[in-house]
Parts: C-alpha cells; structure tokens; sequence
C-alpha cells in the first residue's frame, strides 16, 4: 500500500503493480528512470516502506532489521574481549588463539564450565566468597558468558551441519 506521500505524486501501473510513473508522465520508472519535464523529481523507489532522507538517499524500512547499534554494547563487547585476552595463558605456558574455543568444545564440558561459574557469580552477589576469591564479579559474569557463547555456538554449527545434510 503506497503511503499519502507517494500517493499524490504517482499512480501504478496497471500491468506491474510494482511499477509506478509520476503523476504528470506515463513513462514508468523501471523504463525510465529520469525525471519528468513537469515536476523534475526523480520517481521514488518502487517499495512503499522505504525511507527518503534529507538529501535524497533511499533506503528500505529498517523494521525487522538487526540493530547491532541498539543490541549490543560496544563497551561490554571490549570488556568480555579483554577477558577472553587474560585468559589466553594455557597452564603448559603457551598463549592460546582468540578463536581457540571454535574448534570445538563438548557443549556438555561448557555446561558444567558454566555451571561451575555461575556459581561463582552467586557466591560473588551474596557477598560470601567463593572457590576462586581473586576473580572479580566481572570476570566471573564473563567466564558464564564465555561457556554459554561457546554451547550457542556448537548448537548453531550443528544445526548449520543438520541443513547442509537434508
């Protein structure tokens, strides 16, 4: 359905109901996409949802879109990464990749990981101490954070490998 702005300067065309001319021209965009002589605007998008900005830039509606901007936060994504940075340090005294983790861990092993740290959260907020008393609340939120990042991602790369074998 056209919106009331688009309305009053176009008209569809009736054999493509995706096509639309200016009001004051037969020629239809997907032919010719100038502007007519009459109103000298060039014919908006076909799409009725879109969005025109102030200096004519159209782009579709970003309903239904992904919000990464409004769905994260760029100061606890930096400080998760700096966690996952201290931890690189492997007890044989090797420093481990970043993507260390996607090579696979049992979703079974992050489980209990978690389980294990979301204790460790628990203890931190009932203000009693727990089984590591140097780790901050922070570090702990983190390590939950990181085993169940890590279990999402073995469900998601299983259900990637169960639609690439139907």
């Amino acid at each position: 359905m056209m919106n009331h702005y688009n309305q009053a300067r176009k008209k569809i065309c009736i054999s493509d109901p995706a096509c639309v001319s200016c009001l004051h021209s037969d020629v239809h965009t997907s032919c010719n996409p100038y502007p007519c002589n009459e109103c000298s605007e060039l014919p908006q998008d076909k799409t009725t949802d879109g969005r025109t900005f102030e200096g004519g830039a159209y782009r579709d509606s970003d309903e239904n879109k992904l919000d990464f901007t409004g769905g994260l936060s760029p100061e606890v994504d930096k400080s998760y990464l700096e966690y996952l940075n201290s931890t690189r340090l492997q007890s044989n005294g090797e420093m481990r990749s970043f993507d260390n983790w996607k090579s696979g861990i049992p979703i079974l092993e992050y489980l209990k990981s978690g389980d294990r740290h979301h204790r460790d959260v628990w203890t931190h907020l009932r203000g009693t101490i727990g089984p590591k008393p140097e780790q901050s609340l922070k570090d702990c939120i983190h390590a939950v954070l990181f085993n169940y990042k890590g279990m999402l991602h073995e469900v998601l790369r299983e259900e990637e490998k169960n639609r690439q074998t139907e």
